[in-house]
């Protein structure tokens, strides 16, 4: 039995419908993702047996010239080419590893007959989804001050979870940022530098020879994720729980291609695109970090940062990130090792903040297998925010008012946050402005070209993963741990109680490195 979802939804603010069971879904509320034909874009999901029978390597002297990239199974893309026949419809994008799926802008009437298709699992309206992050001060009045004349300035989240202490690495432990594109920066090395690998899966629609679009996003959300995880310890800027760790950014820049280059942007529309992302480019960047985790070697274990949620939810059913959505079972089938004839693929841990709704983290973020909440055997642990008292942020620690007005006013919570991490001003590295810097005050821009220097703090629980990320990589590394589950458990094997419950009576854990 599959599942249709309908997703409506405006940028900031969203209207949404959930259809079971192949029932017809309305979009006329909202403005969904459309092309200039006015088609919405969906992400089709197949079984795993769909594309049995296809070849399994590009018949020579036939190429595809399918504009979906080589790093793709070939039965996917000859799959994929089969079903753009018998509908009528062009992929943009497509996933392999994780699951069998395809993005494409459809009619009413192939969404129809796609529902039709036993081989058709889910069909989910694509979407514009948030990062767990908002400008200072989100949840306090100190004013920034972003200015280090001397020395490093290292984050009391740092300071909390013990860490910022440098250990030799072996590159076999590398860190997978899935986000807005890491920028360069000295606290990661400098331009070029080796600490940093930079992919980004999507292409440029109906180029080729195949072209992606930058790897470092305009906004530098993911190049402060990534110094919470590892900036180097290097008397300068500020310094990660993990200093050094190898890092892998894998951008979501969508197939709009709202990045740096693009100097036409204003710089109010940078801060918007650069502040979403859509769900087709998560699933396509789940999709390449597997790939690029079976490239790495055997038995060597990814960790993988997500730092972005579903903001706009109102059932748990409709969540895209909970198990049985179209990305939280690409997530899930991303942690589980598999070793066959063709490949070994050791898996991954995954961190993804629990967000910022002071609500149920169940409707924003993966909700446990089969949907039973924190799970110790997943492979996945939801990170919720405290500040630095050790309590969770809520309504009485103060709130941010977002450049549209609206509220931010603390960290989800509940049954589907594993762990807790500080998440209220936390310094890290920056892009080209400081915030409050005109001539718009909520920007972080940054080029592919320039190596910036610049640190300020975020708030949310965009913040508090990266910290749980870079206590699982230095565990990982100094443990010499080999599966997902080896990795969370070690985690939770340093879980201390902060002395706190959240707003439905959980405790507060959170970890401590030896």
């Amino acid at each position: 039995m599959k599942r249709f979802i309908g997703r409506t939804l405006f940028l900031f603010c969203a209207v949404i419908s959930f259809n079971a069971f192949a029932q017809k879904t309305q979009n006329s509320a909202a403005t969904p993702i459309t092309d200039n034909q006015g088609r919405i874009r969906y992400i089709i999901d197949f079984t795993k047996e769909a594309t049995q029978g296809q070849p399994t390597h590009i018949k020579p002297g036939e190429p595809l010239n399918d504009g979906l990239p080589d790093w793709q199974k070939p039965e996917m893309r000859y799959f994929a080419k089969g079903i753009a026949k018998k509908y009528g419809l062009t992929p943009l994008s497509t996933t392999s590893w994780v699951g069998n799926s395809i993005t494409a802008y459809l009619t009413h009437g192939q969404v129809q007959a796609l529902e039709n298709d036993e081989r058709v699992t889910l069909i989910t309206q694509d979407m514009h989804l948030g990062f767990s992050s908002y400008v200072s001060p989100p949840w306090g009045d100190s004013p920034p001050s972003p200015d280090v004349p001397d020395g490093e300035k290292i984050s009391w989240g740092t300071a909390a979870v013990n860490g910022g202490n440098p250990i030799n690495h072996t590159g076999d432990v590398k860190v997978y940022v899935l986000d807005s594109g890491v920028g360069y920066h000295t606290d990661l090395g400098g331009y070029g530098s080796a600490q940093v690998q930079r992919y980004n899966p999507n292409l440029v629609p109906n180029q080729y020879p195949w072209q992606w679009f930058n790897p470092v996003g305009c906004y530098a959300h993911a190049t402060h994720v990534a110094g919470i995880i590892g900036a180097q310890a290097n008397n300068s800027g500020t310094r990660g729980v993990n200093p050094g760790v190898p890092i892998v950014s894998v951008s979501t820049g969508d197939s709009a291609g709202y990045l740096c280059s693009n100097s036409s942007l204003s710089t109010e529309d940078r801060y918007i695109y650069g502040g979403y992302t859509v769900a087709s480019a998560i699933s396509v960047g789940l999709d390449m970090i597997m790939q690029l985790v079976i490239q790495n070697g055997w038995y060597k274990p990814g960790i993988v940062n997500m730092s972005f949620n579903d903001r706009f939810a109102t059932t748990e059913a409709a969540n895209v990130f909970g198990y049985g959505s179209t990305l939280g079972n690409k997530m899930y089938a991303l942690t589980i090792p598999y070793s066959g004839y063709s490949y070994h693929y050791a898996g991954v841990f995954i961190v993804q903040s629990a967000g910022n709704q002071y609500g149920d983290a169940c409707l924003h973020a993966f909700n446990g297998y089969l949907g039973g909440g924190a799970n110790p055997y997943d492979g996945i642990m939801v990170v919720g925010g405290i500040d630095n008292s050790g309590a969770p942020v809520t309504p009485a620690n103060g709130s941010f008012i977002e450049p549209n007005g609206s509220t931010e006013v603390g960290s989800n919570y509940g049954r589907c946050v594993d762990v807790w991490a500080p998440a209220q001003k936390i310094w890290s590295m920056w892009g080209g402005r400081a915030f409050g810097t005109p001539p718009f005050p909520y920007t972080g821009d940054q080029l592919s070209t320039v190596a910036y220097s610049t640190i300020d703090y975020l708030s949310g629980t965009s913040m508090a993963a990266p910290h749980i990320a870079g206590v699982a990589s230095y565990l990982a590394e100094t443990q010499n741990l080999t599966t997902p589950l080896q990795i969370e458990a070690a985690v939770r094997a340093h879980f201390n109680f902060l002395g706190h419950y959240d707003h439905v009576g959980f405790p507060i854990y959170m970890p401590t490195l030896p």
